[in-house]
This record gives structure tokens, sequence and C-alpha cells, in this order.
């Protein structure tokens, strides 16, 4: 009888900044686009084993010292309410009220709500840290800028699609490889807005919402960083750790 290999998780470098001055706080990592829904999330293209292997990372990082943030749409709040996603996830949902900073995003809806006056958290908006910003970045997109309701409605209507046997992310996926360019010039703009009006210390800014992992160095004098997501219905997916010398984005392949 063959016994079937087991494979252990692969990490991987995508990208590497070099801080030119040292970044003066405790060692952080940062994940967005958890989308947590349902028993086992299939719906919404989040492999549960992305979700588990995430959750071993993040309580080893815990353990090591590190500080953790949720840039956005850690809850999927538009298929789910607060009530069904404490009943399908309460671990994942204690460890994140008691480890996590969580910042809201535009799928997380109004589930943290609830969640908040459960547990007597306080979840943000925005975060800054030194010259470091985060938020889920939703606000930059266009879409979501003018028009909230879409994305809503368009999660809605990939979920019942793929319930009919239509996969909708294999066209998300090739839509949003043929607009990275045009994103990224978009978000670059978004920073540089920033920098000039609510956040003129800032000089590394880090967003969810893409789930395309990138770090931007084309500015001279801002940095632009994609944290990519685990929702990818493909059973790889990215964070960023961020240290005194650097920050790194890692691929983490199943």
């Amino acid at each position: 009888m063959l016994i079937p290999q087991i494979h252990k998780p692969r990490r991987e470098r995508i990208a590497t900044y070099s801080f030119k001055e040292p970044f003066k706080s405790p060692p952080m990592v940062l994940f967005s686009d958890v989308h947590l829904y349902g028993k086992l999330n299939k719906a919404i293209s989040v492999p549960p084993e992305n979700v588990r292997e995430l959750f071993k990372l993040l309580q080893k990082y815990t353990d090591d010292g590190y500080e953790l943030y949720g840039l956005g749409d850690i809850l999927e709040g538009w298929r789910s309410n607060a009530k069904q996603i404490l009943k399908y996830h309460p671990e994942y949902i204690d460890f994140l009220v008691k480890h996590v900073h969580i910042i809201r995003g535009n799928h997380d809806w109004t589930a943290w709500r609830r969640i908040e006056k459960k547990f007597g958290i306080k979840t943000e908006e925005s975060i800054q840290i030194g010259p470091i910003y985060l938020s889920h970045g939703h606000k930059a997109d266009p879409i979501n800028r003018t028009a909230g309701w879409y994305s809503r409605y368009a999660t809605k209507t990939a979920g019942l699609l793929k319930r009919a046997g239509i996969n909708t992310d294999i066209i998300f996926r090739k839509m949003r490889g043929r607009s990275t360019p045009r994103l990224k010039a978009l978000y670059r703009k978004h920073s540089l807005k920033l920098q000039t009006t609510i956040v003129p210390t800032a000089s590394i800014f880090c967003y969810g919402h893409l789930h395309i992992p990138y770090i931007d160095t084309t500015l001279p004098e801002t940095v632009v960083v994609n944290l990519g997501s685990i929702a990818n219905h493909v059973r790889i997916f990215s964070y960023v750790e961020i240290t005194q010398t650097e920050l790194i984005l890692w691929k983490i392949t199943l």
C-alpha cells in the first residue's frame, strides 16, 4: 500500500523592502482578506486549509512576540451575519479578538459591530505606527468608492453562480491580472493624497482589498504594499512580516 507523501507548507519571499532607519516598534505581521464565512468557506474561494495554516502561523508569531494586524475583510459580512460567523468559527474569532488589531474592510460590513459589543473590543478604520500607515484600501478602488453596493451584490451573485457550477474565480483573477498596472497607479495616487493630507509623517502604505501581493517602490519617498489574500481559490496565500530592518512579503504554498 502506497502512503501519500505529506508536504510541508513552503514559504518563499515575494519581495523585500529594507528600511533606511531601524523601525522602532515591536515586530509585526500584517494579513488581510480572510473572508471567514460558512462552515468551509467554499462558496467564496477560501480553501479551509489556507485558513488553518494562516492561524497556525499567526499563533507562532504571537508566541514569538509579534504584534498582529488584520487589514480588513477578515469576515465575509455580506454573505453571513455575525451570529453565523461566531457559530461556525468560534476558535478563530476568539483568537482574533484576543490577539489581532482589527481594521475594517468593505466586506466586513456590519459583522464586527455585534462582535465588538459581545467581546468589548474596538476595530479601526486605519492605523499608523511610525512611518507605516495601515488600512484596507478599498477607498482607493473607484468602484467601491463610488458604488459600494457593487461588491456586495457581486459577491452574492458569484456565490449563486458557483452553486450552479460556474466558477467566477478564474474570470476574476484574469481581470485583476490585466488591470494590475492601472490598479498600482491608482494606489500610488491614493497614497500620495493621504501623505499630503491626513498622514504627512507616513512613507509606507500597506493595504489589502486587491488580493494582489506586491511592493511598489516606483515613487522616491513613498512605498506602497499590498498584502494579497488567502481567498484565491488556490492553496497559496501571502502576508507581510515587519522587523526592525525590513518589510518582507511572504508567499505560502500548501
